[in-house]
């Protein structure tokens, strides 16, 4: 079971960002957007969203996380945040 992440593992910077499964109508919008956000080349968008639930962020703030979530809940695309915190 996935553990939820805590403000405390956010400060220190491990969460991971997850791109859920993108419905075939909100596609073009993630290319997009993940262009943007992530500076990738059209392709390896691409293959992100035809291989999700994929991890496309690793080690991410707290900041990060508030600002990603808002990002892709506007655009209608889901993403979750895993918690890689091991010790």
């Amino acid at each position: 079971m996935q553990q939820p992440y805590t403000p405390k593992d956010c400060q220190n910077g491990n969460i991971d960002l997850v791109l859920e499964v993108v419905d075939s109508d909100k596609q073009i919008v993630a290319l997009k957007e993940l262009r943007l956000i992530l500076d990738l080349d059209l392709k390896t968008c691409k293959y992100i969203i035809d291989n999700a639930p994929i991890v496309i962020l690793k080690n991410i703030s707290e900041e990060q996380v508030q600002y990603l979530q808002k990002k892709f809940n506007y655009i209608g695309v889901n993403v979750s945040f895993k918690n890689n915190f091991n010790g």
